[in-house]
């Protein structure tokens, strides 16, 4: 998206907002 070097980082926040959002939506 913007700097290759945060790509790392920003796959894994991604993947971990996520997997944040599945739960919320699990648990309602």
């Amino acid at each position: 998206m913007g700097i290759p070097m945060m790509s790392p980082l920003a796959s894994l926040f991604l993947a971990l907002m996520v997997a944040l959002c599945s739960g919320a939506v699990e648990k309602q």
